[in-house]
């Protein structure tokens, strides 16, 4: 592989990429994420590329980005190093194996993977699951006799 063989990267392609670089590590460092949820997709939809292609290009450029929002993090007294030790070999298995299957799905097929669950994860961060699941699981007589008990603040009055 050409190092200096940058493809079909144009000015224009220069600055998407620039762009979306910028934005990864502003959101990964604010919000302690790996940035892929972003890369990926920008890199899939701005620039062209293929989904493994993305993923592997954001996995190269998290290591960066992820060392100098955990140095600063660490700083702030905001890194358990226990729980670091925990995490990290299962981590780094679990990144082999991730890595191995990837590679044996076709990119179509790991897009729509990828993207149903960045939207799983969205709505169980966001509560949503929670909420459907205590709807679903509400006896059907209190949901409608909740409707039927009138509000005192909806009343008429007298």
């Amino acid at each position: 592989m050409d190092f200096f063989n940058w493809g079909q990267l144009d000015l224009n392609g220069w600055l998407i990429a620039l762009t979306v670089g910028i934005f990864t590590g502003i959101v990964s460092g604010l919000m302690g994420i790996g940035g892929g949820n972003i890369m990926v997709p920008a890199s899939t939809i701005l620039l062209g590329l293929g989904q493994h292609v993305s993923q592997g290009i954001s996995l190269i450029v998290i290591i960066p980005t992820a060392i100098s929002g955990a140095w600063s993090h660490y700083k702030r007294g905001n890194v358990n190093l226990r729980v670091v030790v925990l995490l990290t070999p299962g981590a780094i298995l679990g990144g082999v194996i991730g890595a191995r299957v990837a590679q044996e799905v076709p990119g179509g097929q790991l897009r729509v993977i990828f993207g149903v669950l960045l939207f799983y994860f969205a709505l169980r961060y966001l509560g949503v699951e929670a909420w459907l699941l205590s709807r679903l699981k509400a006896p059907p007589d209190a949901t409608r006799a909740a409707k039927a008990v009138p509000d005192s603040s909806t009343a008429p009055r007298r």
